[in-house]
């Protein structure tokens, strides 16, 4: 059974209150047309005091609802490109709500409405509508043929159709859901995954088009849509094999646009062998989940697809079984708050695929943070890319379209290529946003810049289009300015070669223009990138203790005390995440002594902690948490271990001291215990950052670090004695 849409017997102006929220969106966006649709939430509340009892009103209003948000997110996407003209808003838009919702709806609801918006008959009037609803609101008279404008400009609106069905559905899946039990007969199943898919569906819109960017004072509202940058990748063709004549060269390297790139392959049909996967490797903050989420919302909006996504950091108590795991990972995941989606679906989407007989794109994103939780789990990374592999294989031959893109960092998803066998050219590399050189393009195999380049061919980067090749810096700052409402040139902070260590990554040139170190202070970030991270973290700091009625009054001291404990943490982990138990035991040594008989809080546990830093939750039997960049810790770590070896330093010294060499080397032992001892570790230790490497403890290395100390706060103190660290590396437990 299918149901109509009926507007209820009573209800208010919905024409003129849905004209009201229009118009006033149209006149946000003329001021900022990179502001995040701020009237979302009004849409529905334009429909308070309807009577909706029956599912025939509710899918009135759904329908209604859907195509306001629509066209209200399709308004920000047309003043990006023209002048809107304010003084016949008004008028544009109560015309094109009229031509778009008649009075009289013929057609009905049924699961092809959640499904495919576009091609439903309800939807067709919006559709045709929306072109004249442009030439209303702008100054265009003629649409330029060169460029399809008019094409482009309809494709865009069915986007956000699409995107509008799975939001309205799944922000207010609570009052909607009769419509899913409502439809009977062989219809029924298909509606209930049809709402299954666009609660997931919209779990992943929203972390492209609503959640806001990391900002450490909370003020910045952008999402991720607005600020992307498309990245470049590159990949390696195999020429010949070791044992053939070594006179021509042995890589082909190519570069494209990594959405591109894999739009060509998922284009293709081929569904045989290894084709069906694509690895994507990069370093920490190089913009390979950003490229995830991004990639994933708009394969979803092309609906050739259907999509999965998966964070593998969520994907726990794994058996080496990846079906059964996926499909119970799937079933655990359900929303926090339905209103925002679901990660998780109900049942196993694989089989729902293949009964409808349409492909499905797996994208596992975090292949390096499953190893956290010990040797185990490091075995099933390592393994992790072969099981995706067999169950290709699988899945493909009893006729599921099935194809599949794992992420992760460059070790991580190389050692599950020589565990699986899978050859270099399924591999992109994602590049980096500054200008490219050939250098660039190396395989990752090699390390003499000769070699190298006798054994890889590079593509002539000149004769490439400019979109490839060019700096992405500028444009990322362009993005961020308009996002702001503002129009400012480029800071030399965002380009210059001495902040390289900070501007050639998404993630860390976002903290930097977000820190005090992007304008005329940027020179004293060049010299000591620590600066950003102290000044990213106070800031956080600041926020959370100019909270009304902030329950964890902490101190500064006892905060960085607690941001240092979770960076040490997370070395003695995988040097990005780190287990509850861990974060508990270094507080013991590191952080209780500034909370014993304190009148304020006591020693917070591990959740309250991470809630005011660049950390998330990691869920599971092994609970955690994890840096969102690995550089975070790694400044943390730093900070740690130079405050814990200034205090024990102090107290050795001290004239009231009574103890032994030993006891304060136990100490030491007993926070550290096994952790080694990394070049980027030691490196935020000092300015400059020329270390060597440790043999996995505390030596003079560090030792000759702490006169140049990285924390702007620290007081220089004179070298600690290197009797103190000499101690054999703790036995793992």
């Amino acid at each position: 059974m299918t149901i109509k849409f009926i507007p209820p017997e009573r209800h208010r102006d919905y024409i003129g209150a849905l004209t009201a929220v229009l118009s006033a969106a149209a006149g946000v966006y003329t001021l900022n047309p990179f502001s995040t649709s701020a009237q979302a939430s009004n849409i529905w509340k334009a429909f308070k005091g309807v009577e909706t009892a029956t599912p025939e009103n509710l899918a009135w209003v759904w329908l209604n609802a859907t195509i306001t948000l629509a066209a209200n997110e399709f308004l920000a996407f047309i003043a990006r490109e023209n002048e809107l003209m304010l003084q016949a808003r008004d008028g544009a838009v109560e015309a094109f709500l009229k031509a778009a919702i008649p009075e009289e709806i013929t057609a009905e609801f049924n699961d092809g409405a959640l499904r495919s918006p576009v091609t439903h008959e309800a939807f067709q009037p919006a559709r045709k509508a929306i072109i004249a609803f442009v030439l209303a609101l702008t100054r265009i008279t003629l649409f330029d043929e060169e460029t399809s404008q008019k094409e482009r400009y309809q494709r865009e609106f069915d986007r956000h159709l699409n995107r509008a069905s799975a939001y309205v559905f799944s922000a207010h899946y609570d009052r909607l859901k009769p419509l899913e039990t409502a439809v009977t007969g062989p219809a029924t199943e298909a509606m209930r995954r049809e709402a299954a898919w666009a609660r997931h569906y919209d779990w992943i819109h929203r972390k492209v088009d609503t959640e806001p960017v990391f900002s450490p004072d909370g003020t910045v509202t952008t999402p991720l849509k607005p600020l992307y940058l498309r990245p470049r990748a590159y990949w390696h063709e195999l020429l010949r094999e070791d044992d053939e004549a070594g006179d021509k060269s042995r890589y082909r390297a190519h570069l494209g646009d990594l959405h591109q790139t894999l739009e060509d392959w998922l284009a293709t049909d081929d569904a045989k062998g290894m084709n069906t996967l694509r690895l994507i490797a990069g370093g920490p903050g190089s913009g390979k989940s950003s490229f995830a989420k991004v990639f994933a919302s708009e394969s979803i909006l092309r609906e050739r697809y259907r999509v999965i996504f998966v964070e593998l950091q969520h994907m726990r108590s794994m058996t080496g079984e990846l079906l059964s795991d996926l499909t119970s990972y799937l079933k655990r995941r359900p929303p926090s708050k339905v209103t925002e989606g679901t990660p998780g679906l109900p049942d196993n989407a694989l089989q729902w695929a293949s009964d409808e007989n349409r492909p499905l794109l797996l994208i596992f994103d975090g292949l390096d943070e499953l190893s956290f939780v010990g040797d185990h789990a490091a075995e099933l990374t390592r393994k992790f890319i072969l099981s995706v592999r067999q169950m290709l294989i699988t899945q493909n031959a009893e006729g599921t379209w099935l194809r599949a893109l794992v992420l992760g960092r460059n070790a991580a998803i190389q050692s599950g290529m020589r565990e699986a066998d899978i050859p270099m050219h399924l591999l992109l590399n994602v590049a980096p946003i500054r200008k490219l050189t050939q250098d660039d393009l190396k395989p990752p195999r090699y390390s003499s810049p000769d070699e190298r380049r006798d054994k890889c061919e590079f593509p002539d980067l000149s004769r490439l289009p400019s979109n490839l090749t060019r700096d992405q810096r500028p444009a990322y700052w362009l993005n961020w300015a308009k996002a702001q409402g503002e129009i400012a040139p480029t800071p030399k902070a965002v380009t210059d070669e001495s902040l390289s260590d900070l501007n050639v990554e998404p993630l860390l040139l976002h903290l930097l223009i977000l820190s005090d170190y992007c304008g005329e202070q940027w020179k004293e970030a060049a010299e000591n990138r620590n600066l950003v991270y102290e000044d990213i973290l106070a800031k956080v700091y600041r926020r959370n203790a100019e909270k009304p009625n902030n329950p964890r009054a902490w101190s500064e001291d006892q905060f960085f005390h607690l941001m240092e404990a979770l960076g040490i943490a997370a070395w003695r982990g995988n040097g990005r995440a780190g287990t509850e138990a861990t974060f508990d035991a270094v507080c013991k040594r590191h952080a209780r002594h500034l909370f014993k008989g304190a009148s304020g809080p006591q020693v917070p546990d591990m959740d309250s902690v991470i809630l005011q830093t660049h950390a998330r939750p990691i869920d599971g039997p092994d609970a955690g948490f994890e840096f969102i960049h690995k550089s975070f810790g790694e400044y943390l770590v730093a900070r740690g271990l130079v405050t814990a070896a200034i205090r024990l330093h102090k107290r050795w010294t001290s004239e009231a001291n009574e103890e032994e060499e030993s006891y304060f080397a136990l100490i030491w032992a007993e926070l550290v215990r096994d952790a080694a001892l990394t070049a980027a570790a030691l490196g935020a230790t000092s300015k400059p950052w020329n270390t060597q490497r440790s043999n996995g403890w505390i030596g003079s290395t560090t030792v000759a670090c702490l006169n140049q100390l990285g924390t702007s706060r620290r007081q220089k103190q004179r070298p600690i004695s290197t009797k103190l660290w000499k101690l054999k590396p703790w036995p793992r437990n």
